[in-house]
């Protein structure tokens, strides 16, 4: 789950056209935190993150719970 991050960076806001599509990319850091940025198709970059952080869950997450995100996901 996202837990926490140092820094976040706008570097533009997409004019989302059709059939456009975005990535994240994102590289771990020794410290645990990681550093994520979203770019266009084009590499056109739109967002920094700088030590973005998780954190695990107490329990695990029932199934059932899964389906709703696992189909916005899928289109």
């Amino acid at each position: 789950m996202p837990y926490a991050f140092r820094e976040i960076r706008f570097a533009s806001f997409p004019q989302k056209d059709a059939g456009e599509l975005f990535y994240s990319i994102v590289t771990s850091n020794k410290d645990g935190s990681y550093e994520a940025k979203l770019v266009d198709d084009k590499g056109n970059l739109y967002l920094k993150l700088h030590g973005y952080r998780i954190m695990e869950l107490p329990d695990p997450v029932q199934p059932e719970l899964l389906v709703p995100l696992k189909e916005a996901f899928k289109s």
